[in-house]
């Protein structure tokens, strides 16, 4: 074909073996210096992904402020904790490696309560947050949740009263009404019946916060989002 060039390669030249090598020496012999010098093309990445990653820093550092610590969990959760939280419209995996995987997680409170289980075993007081993704059916839809979930050994149902105020201390900082918290399709926050919290083995009383975390980003304000260099 026009413009094409078939090449054998010498045995002896065991160096070339891709088409970036011959580009190289065809360059050599016909000298660099002869090549001019033009900066390539570079494609500009939307500023999205770093503003889903700033905003998401400084949710961190508020609440590490605020003394949680942050847990990193599998997106998977058990028949076991689907059952015991009834957890509604899970994606079942068709090739699962174990009981314990059988699920996409639909919510960040399973693993939760399994990272409280663990702490409370060496910790009086424990806070925990998370930000991940999750996955509902139908079509297996995927958002990020925010999950704040903290316990006290000897505190009651008062513990729940703490967490909301971090919540709303939270959504303050991003100039976001605090009343969204009376709205379930972005807010979800409770106490962990004993029922449930036994299941898990949680004597304690345990307060919990599910967030929409893209719908919190979406309505914060620019002003309060962002600090100037």
């Amino acid at each position: 074909a026009k413009n094409r060039l078939l090449v054998k390669v010498p045995t002896r030249r065991i160096d070339v073996n891709i088409q970036e090598d011959l580009i190289e020496e065809v360059g050599r012999v016909y000298g660099y210096e002869n090549i001019p010098a033009v900066f390539p093309n570079v494609a500009l990445k939307t500023l999205q992904a770093n503003k889903d990653f700033i905003f998401e820093n400084k949710v961190k550092d508020i609440l590490v402020g605020y003394g949680f610590n942050e847990a990193y969990n599998y997106s998977f959760v058990s028949q076991k904790a689907k059952e015991v939280l009834d957890l509604q419209n899970t994606v079942e995996l068709e090739n699962p490696m174990s009981a314990l995987n059988k699920y996409l997680r639909p919510s960040l409170l399973p693993l939760l309560l399994n990272n409280m289980r663990d702490n409370l075993r060496y910790f009086d007081e424990v806070k925990i947050f998370e930000i991940g993704k999750v996955f509902q059916n139908p079509k297996a839809i995927e958002k990020r949740e925010l999950g704040i979930i903290m316990a006290k050994k000897g505190r009651g149902e008062d513990i729940f009263f703490e967490l909301k105020g971090v919540a709303e201390g939270l959504l303050d900082c991003f100039g976001i009404d605090k009343t969204i918290i009376q709205s379930k399709e972005i807010v979800s926050m409770g106490l962990v019946s004993d029922k449930i919290s036994l299941e898990f083995g949680i004597k304690e009383k345990v307060a919990f916060a599910l967030i929409d975390f893209d719908k919190i980003q979406a309505m914060a304000s620019p002003k309060q989002e962002f600090a100037p260099i």
